[in-house]
C-alpha cells in the first residue's frame, strides 16, 4: 500500500514516522529511532542520492547510506540517524540553563565545521564560471524582485562580494549551513547545495543567529549565542586550515559573506511578516555600510533586536 504522505510509512521492513515535506520539493523525510527516510519522485531522487554518494566519497562528514530502492514507483533512500537532536537545540538549551553554550557542545561544533572546511578545499572546482550559480545561490535574483528599488545598490554590491571572494577556490556549497543542520555526528539538509566561494559556509555557520531578533514579538526568535572567545577559536581553527592550504585567512572576509548570508536570509520569508520586515530593515543596513565600507559585522551584531 502507497503510504507516502501518510504519518506512517513501512518501508524495507522497517516503520517510520513522517517529520516533514519539503517546502519547495515534493520529497518526504521519515525517521525512526537509528534511521532517516528520504522518499520522492526517482528523478529528483536518483539526483541526490548520487551527490549524497560523490560528497561522502570525498570526506564531508554527513550520513551513510544504508539502503536505497523503489517503493510503488518512487524512489527512496534510508541513511543513518546523526543524532537526536540538532546543535541549535543543544545551544539554546545549554544558554537557557547556563547562560552560554557549553565547551563541549562548541567543541563538537567546531571539529564538525573543520571537517567540512577540509573537505570543501580539498574538492575544489576548476575550469568553469560558476558566477550565476552562486549569484543565484546567494539569492540576488530574489532580493533584485522583492527589493527593486536598491537595485542599482545590489549589483554594485554583488560586484564587489565577487571581487573580493575571488581568492577563494570554488566548492559545493550547502547554502544554509548553520548549528540546526548539524548533529553532533555530521551536518544534514544538503539539498539545496551550489557550487560558490569556500568560505561562506563556515562564516554562515557562526552569524546565522544574529539574523534572529532577541526580542518577542517575531515569528521566530533567537535561541542561544556564541561567546566572543568562541567564535575566535572558531575562526582561528578554520584560518589555520586554510593558511595550510594556502588560502587568506577567512577571517578577513567575514564582512563579504556576511553581506552574502544577510541577502540569503531577506528573501522568500512571506511566511513570516514580522521577520520579513525585521530583516529587510537590518539587511538595508548591511547593504550600505558594505557599500561604504564600513564594518558590516559591527552593523550586524549591534543592530536592534
Amino acid at each position: 500500500m502507497n503510504n507516502i504522505g501518510q504519518q506512517t510509512i513501512t518501508v524495507n521492513g522497517a516503520l517510520f514516522k513522517l517529520v516533514k515535506k519539503r517546502t519547495y520539493d515534493p520529497i518526504y523525510l521519515y525517521s525512526n529511532e537509528k534511521k532517516f527516510l528520504r522518499i520522492g519522485p526517482v528523478e529528483l531522487i536518483k539526483k541526490e542520492l548520487s551527490s549524497h554518494k560523490q560528497m561522502i566519497a570525498q570526506g564531508f562528514p554527513i550520513a551513510k547510506i544504508l539502503k536505497e530502492g523503489n517503493y510503488y514507483g518512487h524512489e527512496f533512500y534510508i541513511e543513518e540517524s546523526l543524532g537526536n537532536a540538532h546543535l541549535g537545540e543543544i545551544f539554546g538549551q545549554e544558554c537557557i540553563k547556563n547562560g552560554q553554550v557549553s565547551a563541549k557542545s562548541f567543541l563538537v561544533f567546531k571539529n564538525l565545521s573543520k571537517k567540512f572546511a577540509k573537505a570543501q578545499i580539498s574538492n575544489v572546482l576548476t575550469g568553469s564560471d560558476y558566477e550565476r550559480e552562486f549569484y543565484h545561490g546567494f539569492r540576488f535574483d530574489y532580493i533584485i524582485k522583492e527589493l527593486p528599488q536598491l537595485k542599482v545598490e545590489l549589483l554594485k554590491a554583488f560586484e564587489k562580494l565577487k571581487n573580493n571572494v575571488s581568492v577563494f577556490p570554488i566548492v559545493i556549497t550547502h547554502g544554509d549551513l548553520n548549528p540546526f543542520n548539524f548533529l553532533p555526528k555530521g551536518i544534514i539538509d544538503l539539498e539545496h547545495k551550489f557550487y560558490g566561494p569556500a568560505g561562506y559556509d563556515l562564516v554562515s555557520a557562526i552569524y546565522t543567529l544574529y539574523f534572529f531578533p532577541k526580542n518577542e514579538g517575531y515569528e521566530y526568535k533567537r535561541k542561544y549565542s556564541f561567546t566572543d572567545t568562541q567564535i575566535m577559536a572558531y575562526f582561528k581553527a578554520i584560518d589555520k586550515i586554510y593558511n595550510s592550504c594556502s588560502l587568506p585567512k577567512l577571517s578577513k572576509y567575514m564582512d563579504d559573506f556576511i553581506l552574502a548570508r544577510s541577502v540569503y536570509a531577506a528573501v522568500r520569508m512571506e511566511h513570516a511578516p514580522k521577520l520579513q520586515k525585521w530583516r529587510y530593515e537590518l539587511f538595508n543596513k548591511i547593504l550600505f555600510a558594505y557599500l561604504d565600507g564600513k564594518s558590516v559585522s559591527k552593523v550586524l551584531t549591534e543592530f536592534p533586536s
